[in-house]
């Protein structure tokens, strides 16, 4: 298991060794998407830590905290975590060919397109949000457990291979 951070720090690269630029917006998907497909394939979790239902998605409040003071600009850093060990976290192969394969197919994403594709009905974000009118889910922070994640995305992954 990974910080978010490591895996957020992994895609900033990626984006930026081919000159684009990411909003913490589209890190915090990006992160919540390899977290849930990883979670679908391998039963087991791709990060460390909470991911919690705020108003408009899923969030990863450790992650959150580091970057929200980019607002809806660019990330221009590496993140960096006051524990050092987080900051020395390097991508084993397997896993930074598995989050190559999350690159590839979500990179072009907005973040809003990003929100579209984690919040859409049924998923585990809609799952909390469809329980709560958003005026209650607001200012709260509500738990979305790995067990949540991991059968919307096998689900997921059953139906595409059952398609072809």
């Amino acid at each position: 298991m990974y910080s978010p951070l490591t895996i957020a720090n992994y895609f900033l690269q990626k984006a930026w060794c081919e000159d684009t630029d990411l909003t913490p917006m589209q890190i915090v998907k990006l992160v919540y998407l390899s977290h849930g497909w990883y979670l679908g394939e391998n039963d087991t979790p791709l990060i460390r830590g909470r991911i919690r239902a705020w108003t408009y998605g899923p969030v990863i409040p450790e992650l959150y905290h580091h970057i929200k003071e980019y607002g809806r600009g660019p990330i221009m850093t590496l993140i960096v975590s006051p524990f050092r060990a987080v900051n020395d976290q390097t991508v084993g192969e397997l896993d930074a060919q598995f989050l190559d394969v999350i690159w590839a197919h979500y990179k072009r994403f907005s973040p809003i397109q990003l929100s579209g594709v984690i919040n859409q009905k049924g998923s585990p974000w809609d799952q909390i949000a469809s329980g709560h009118c958003r005026r209650e889910l607001a200012g709260r922070s509500i738990p979305i457990t790995n067990a949540t994640i991991r059968d919307y995305y096998k689900r997921r992954i059953d139906v595409a291979n059952s398609a072809g």
